[in-house]
């Protein structure tokens, strides 16, 4: 859908600020399904002063459900007030953006109209809001994010807490404006085990217009019933944990507070309220969350400014545990292979990966192909798959030795190879960067094998038109980089990076402008919240490595005196915040203290603290940054720890010895002794977000219930919270389970840089090829017998997965003993062969198999019907035969029971089984079954 742009009203307070306000606004629907939609409103701030605080007014005749990147202040009517998260108060000058998403309902509707942006810049005094009309004479008061409880009961309170076997649930309104309130839920998981799929009910006399954080599962007769089950995030209760969601009712003036609660977990019976009237006790609210981007597909996380967290509380680590660095890095690798797109190489070692999107770029007439798959899904994302073949490239340059003992040197360059080739291939002339292939939303309704993918891929681009500022600036880091690594192993295609390294910098030095605003479909996937100015610093930096050229240098240094001065580094080095390995590099590169003391000033904040702020570590000893991909963090400080402490400073071994611990800790060293790499350790995942390794025929993530394929190598996102048990090795929930490029990029190297330390070795004839399953064979009743005739109900499965692939040569045979026919003197030519129901098949008379037994076969040949894996109504096709004696045939000349393909079925139409006893094939190939 096309975005709109809308008109923006500055409100600023002094002429300074009024000369910096050069705001931009889009507002966008990504989808819309009728019933509702989702939008999202992006702010740039293009003017030279950072935005600081802000508020949002517009008008929207349709309701939002969810929202995530603000906070609704007030809303009367139309009109909706937002405000911003703690994250999102910022929006950095020259080309900062931020993204605020919703989902809204009815669909088909307009979208935000009659922005009013209200910005408060850096150093000039606070704007005062423009006022919001209130649905009552009262100003209606603003949420506040963690309200004081009443210090006693107060009767009519409609605040209760109630004990429900294993949890504690709390009921609050936060905001009363009597024409509505805002109601705060929260539950607390008081057991030591965690409590999957929660369900929650009780009885409330109002009406709720939105919730968010959970759904409405079901509504009667007053009685609400909660769950989570389109809420991944929140649908599972730590052991000892909490989680939350709030809703908006109307009208307000609540007194008294919801009735006969019941809890429930998946295949547990509810837990009543033990009491028909609890006694209300007043509890603080939970402070509201933002809801992330409602695909299966993570949303990738902003850079907030952190909550001073304190040292935890000493407890018992497991002891060192000894891994096998090698074996763990060669399975690292591996991961990057299966994430391959395009046409892969002869003898490729992944016997379930095939050829796929082979038409990538043929909408705008570049080969686009090859390059890697982000994650769990099937786009190529042009952010972090730059970003991670940089930091792929860079551990190589700082462990080569590692890589050269594990023997797995060979394996880091065709990986980063298959990246920069993609880059290479993405920058067809000086000022043109293809940054995306495929569309978010149509990738993300697909959940089968990229080889059978059958959506429309369209291709991205940055221009000079529409420059993205961000993509550039990490081409140019990623193929300099690779330079240094390809440069004594191939020189001629080490200059053939560097050349376009230079052109890709000077493109985003040059045109510069935030990446989101020219391919507007990644900012819910991977919008830039740190802005362009890191990937300047980032992309310079690396030039000066890979040239030696001054010049880089004086401008990366400049940037870096300009935006990252004394900035607070309390977050890490992401595909989208590049100033914390800016950092290191520079201060590898020059050794001022400038870079130094930000450096270890961050690293403080992950080990030891920085100025009373520390990152939150769990019992265990992660150090847990986000929710969404925790060990992807704890990893990526690890690899750049690895690297300030060998080649610039280390206090002790404090930074070397952190690092260790955060890959122990996914390695296996971790109180519930379970790996966090799929196929290395003790316990590792089994079901990663994953769709090809999946292999799905059905477009189900459900089916089958385990993956087919294992994803050696894959870092899976880790707890998703600071604690050790909040984390279940669930398909569905991508927040902790899903895999990614950037996941393991950084992990990759510092598991080079342990092998170089501490030694290894790689598995001998990995990997072993997996053995197929059942891929093809036939599902077949008895639909209808009578005298003289047999009536069959088939269906052919494609479910193949080794590797999956889409067939429109098909068929299959249906074998019958003849003896008893032949007997009464009737011929095989006589047999009527008939069809009144197919999906696209032809019916073949019958045809001889072995006379001398009497057998012969009907084939039902599918050939020109596509049957390919990936959705319900492609994997398998229908054909409804029968067989029938002549007219005036003696009964008894039919006999079904003696036939090959008979034995074993069923008789109803639904009753249909797998029968090996209908081989099918692919022309003269049989690929499934048996012949008599």
């Amino acid at each position: 859908m096309k975005a709109q742009i809308l008109r923006i009203v500055l409100l600023c307070l002094c002429a300074a600020a009024a000369a910096h306000a050069q705001i931009d606004a889009t507002f966008q629907k990504t989808s819309d399904w009728g019933a509702g939609f989702t939008g999202q409103i992006i702010v740039t701030n293009r003017g030279a002063s950072d935005v600081t605080d802000w508020s949002l007014v517009f008008t929207l005749p349709s309701t939002i459900t969810n929202i995530w990147g603000a906070q609704i202040a007030s809303h009367s009517g139309s009109q909706y007030t937002l405000a911003p998260e703690s994250w999102s108060k910022r929006i950095s000058a020259n080309g900062g953006s931020i993204t605020i998403g919703f989902n809204a309902t009815p669909g088909n509707s307009a979208g935000a109209q009659n922005i009013v942006f209200t910005p408060t810049f850096a150093g000039t005094p606070t704007p005062t809001p423009t006022p919001t009309p209130t649905p009552t004479p009262t100003p209606t008061p603003t949420p506040t994010p963690t309200p004081t409880p009443t210090p006693t009961p107060v009767p009519g309170s409609p605040n209760i807490t109630v004990r429900l076997g294993s949890v504690t649930v709390t009921f609050k309104v936060s905001n009363d404006w009597q024409s509505g309130f805002q109601g705060d839920v929260s539950i607390k998981n008081e057991a030591a085990a965690p409590l999957v799929n929660w369900q929650l009910s009780f009885q409330l006399d109002r009406s709720i217009a939105s919730i968010w954080n959970a759904r409405i599962a079901s509504q009667s007769n007053g009685v609400y019933t909660f769950d989570a089950a389109t809420v991944a995030w929140n649908k599972d209760i730590p052991a000892g944990g909490t989680v939350s969601f709030g809703f908006t009712g109307s009208p307000g003036s609540l007194t008294q507070p919801p009735t006969n609660f019941a809890f429930s977990t998946q295949g547990a019976p509810p837990m009543p309220t033990p009491t028909p009237s609890p006694t209300p006790t007043p509890t603080p609210s939970p402070t509201p969350t933002a809801t992330p981007t409602p695909t299966p597909t993570p949303s990738p996380t902003p850079t907030p400014p952190p909550t001073p967290t304190p040292s935890p509380s000493p407890s018992p680590t497991p002891p060192a545990t000894a891994f096998n660095y090698a074996e763990a890095l060669q399975k690292s690798l591996f991961f990057f292979d299966a994430q391959r797109s395009g046409a892969l190489p002869v003898g490729f070692r992944i016997n379930w990966r095939g050829n796929s999107a082979m038409q990538d770029g043929a909408d705008v007439g570049v080969d686009l192909t090859g390059g890697y798959y982000d994650a769990g899904d099937h786009v190529k994302f042009g952010l972090p798959m730059m970003s991670s073949m940089t930091l792929l490239a860079w551990g190589g340059i700082e462990y080569a030795e590692g890589y050269s003992a594990s023997g797995q040197r060979a394996y880091l360059l065709g990986a980063v190879r298959w990246g920069t080739d993609w880059i290479l291939k993405a920058h067809p002339s000086a000022n043109v960067l293809y940054g995306q292939v495929g569309n978010g939303s149509l990738d993300h309704a697909y959940w089968g094998p990229a080889e059978t993918m059958m959506m429309s891929r369209p291709a991205y681009a940055i221009t000079a038109q529409k420059p993205g500022t961000e993509l550039a600036g990490e081409g140019a880091a990623a193929l300099a980089a690779a330079s240094i690594l390809f440069a004594q192993d191939d020189a001629a295609y080490s200059a053939t990076l560097l050349a376009h390294a230079r052109q890709l910098y000077d493109f985003a030095s040059t045109y510069r402008g935030a990446y989101t605003a020219a391919i507007p479909d990644a900012a819910s996937y991977y919008n830039s919240y740190s802005g362009y100015n890191d990937e300047l610093i980032w992309g310079a930096a690396w030039l000066y490595r890979a040239t030696g050229e001054a010049a880089y240098l004086q401008q990366s240094e400049a940037l870096y005196a300009q935006f990252e001065t004394n900035a607070t580094l309390h977050w890490t080095h992401s595909w989208d915040d590049k100033t914390y390995g800016a950092s290191v590099l520079l201060a590898e590169l020059t050794g001022k203290s400038i870079y130094t003391a930000a450096t270890e000033r961050w690293l403080n904040y992950w080990t030891v603290g920085d100025n009373g702020a520390r990152v939150a570590t769990t019992p265990g000893g992660l150090a847990w940054l986000d929710q969404w991909g925790s060990l992807r963090y704890a990893a990526n400080t690890a690899l750049l720890a690895f690297i300030y402490s060998d080649t610039v400073h280390d206090i002790g071994a404090r930074y070397h010895d952190f690092a260790e611990k955060q890959i122990d800790y996914a390695l296996g060293a971790n109180p519930a002794n379970r790996s966090y790499v799929v196929g290395f350790g003790t316990n590792p995942p089994k079901n990663p977000h994953h769709r090809t390794s999946h292999g799905s025929w059905a477009n189900d993530i459900t089916i089958p219930a385990g993956n087919r394929h294992t994803l050696y190598g894959a870092l899976v996102g880790g707890p998703s919270s600071a604690s050790d048990t909040a984390y279940v090795d669930d398909r569905t929930n991508y927040v902790t389970n899903e895999v990614a490029l950037d996941y393991n990029a950084g992990f990759t190297g510092a598991l080079a840089r342990l092998v170089q330390e501490k030694g290894g070795a790689p598995l001998a004839n990995f990997p072993t090829p997996e053995t197929p399953d059942d891929e093809f064979f036939v599902e077949a009743s008895i639909n209808q017998q009578g005298a003289g005739f047999t009536e069959i109900r088939a269906l052919l499965n494609n479910r193949s997965a080794f590797p999956a692939g889409a067939s429109e040569l098909l068929s299959f045979r249906y074998y019958v003993d003849l003896t008893e026919t032949l007997a009464a003197g009737i011929q095989p030519a006589q047999i009527q062969v008939t069809s009144n129901y197919n999906q696209g098949a032809k019916v073949s008379a019958l045809q001889p198999y072995d006379v001398a037994r009497h057998i012969y076969y009907v084939t039902v040949d599918f050939t020109g019907t596509l049957i390919a894996p990936g959705s319900s109504s492609t994997y398998r096709k229908e054909a409804q035969f029968r067989l029938s004696l002549p007219n005036g045939a003696p009964a008894t000349a039919w006999n079904p029971a003696n036939d090959f393909s008979y034995q074993g079925l069923a008789t109803g139409n639904t009753n249909t089984v797998k029968t090996s006893r209908i081989p099918v094939y692919q022309a003269a190939q049989r690929l499934g079954g048996i012949d008599p």
